[in-house]
C-alpha cells in the first residue's frame, strides 16, 4: 500500500449510484487488514450517477461512521453537497442532523484515535477480528466495528416504494445489544433483520457499551468540550478510556494530555 506509516487515503471517486455506496463498508473495513486504517470518501457520490436525495443522505449517514468525513463531488452544477442545499427539507434536516451527531462523536472518536495511536487497533475494523471463529463473521461484510463500544451497518439500500423503509440483514455476535439512538434491545448469537425510515441508522452498541458525546452544537470548531454527556447501555460492566489533549501536536509527548477512566457497574 505505501502509506503505511501516515495511512490516510480516499477511496477513489466514487460514483453517485447504490453500487458505489455498497462497497464502502467492506472496502473500509477490509483496508484495517493491511494497516490502512483512517479512510477518507467522497461521500454524496464524486461522479456520474444520478443525483438523489435519499442516496445521498444515506452516504452521509454512513460518512458519519467512517473513519473521516469528506463531502466531495467533481465541479458539476447538478452535484449539491451541502445539506441545506436540497430542495428537500427533509433530506436537509436529517443529513444535517447526522453531521452534528459526528461533531457530537468526536470525544470518542478521538479517544478511538489515541488507542489507534498507542495500541494499533483500528478505529473500524471487520466482525471476523473479534470473532474470527464464527462464519457468519465473514459474511457479514456491509457492517463493522465502530470504536471499541459500536457495531455500524449504516443503510446502504433504497427504501421500498410500498412499506417506505430501508431494510437489511445484520449479525450480532453473542449477547445483548442496544440501538444507539432508541435503546431498543437486540438479542445477539445470529442475524437480525433491520428496518429503518430515512432518520434510521443501524448502530448496535454492546451490553455495557460507554460512549462519551459533546453536547450539540451548531459550532464547527472542535475545542474541548465543557462538559461530557455519558451514554451508557445495557447492565453488565463496562468500561471507557476517554483522551483529551490541548491540541498541540507535541501534547502526548510532553504529558500534557488526560486519559480518564469511566467505568459503568452493573
Amino acid at each position: 500500500m505505501g502509506n503505511h506509516r501516515y495511512p490516510i487515503g480516499f477511496s477513489g471517486d466514487t460514483h453517485t449510484t447504490w453500487e458505489s455506496l455498497q462497497f464502502q463498508p467492506y472496502f473500509t473495513a477490509t483496508a484495517t487488514n493491511v494497516g490502512y486504517s483512517w479512510w477518507s470518501h467522497d461521500i454524496g457520490g464524486h461522479m456520474f450517477g444520478i443525483e438523489d436525495g435519499e442516496l445521498y443522505t444515506r452516504w452521509v449517514q454512513y460518512g458519519v461512521f467512517s473513519p473521516i468525513l469528506r463531502l466531495h463531488s467533481t465541479k458539476n452544477h447538478f452535484s449539491e453537497r451541502r445539506p441545506w442545499g436540497w430542495r428537500s427539507e427533509e433530506v436537509a434536516k436529517v443529513a444535517g442532523d447526522a453531521m452534528r451527531l459526528r461533531h457530537a462523536l468526536v470525544p470518542y472518536i478521538y479517544s478511538m484515535a489515541w488507542r489507534n495511536h498507542t495500541q494499533n487497533i483500528a478505529l473500524i475494523n471487520p466482525m471476523y477480528y473479534t470473532h474470527p471463529h464464527e462464519d457468519s463473521a465473514y459474511i457479514a461484510s456491509h457492517q463493522y466495528w465502530f470504536g471499541s463500544e459500536m457495531i455500524a451497518a449504516p443503510h446502504i439500500q433504497p427504501m421500498s416504494d410500498s412499506a417506505g423503509v430501508s431494510g437489511q440483514a445484520v449479525w450480532l455476535p453473542e449477547g445483548d445489544w442496544y440501538d444507539f439512538n432508541t435503546g431498543a434491545r437486540y438479542e445477539g448469537g445470529g442475524w437480525t433483520a433491520v428496518y429503518g425510515d430515512l432518520r434510521h441508522i443501524p448502530i448496535f452498541v454492546k451490553d455495557g457499551g460507554i460512549i462519551p458525546l459533546a453536547p450539540i452544537t451548531s459550532e464547527n470548531d472542535t475545542p474541548l468540550p465543557q462538559t461530557v454527556n455519558l451514554h451508557r447501555y445495557g447492565v453488565a460492566d463496562g468500561e471507557f478510556t476517554l483522551y483529551e489533549d490541548d491540541g498541540s501536536s507535541n501534547a502526548y509527548v510532553n504529558g500534557e494530555h488526560a486519559q480518564t477512566i469511566i467505568r459503568a457497574v452493573g
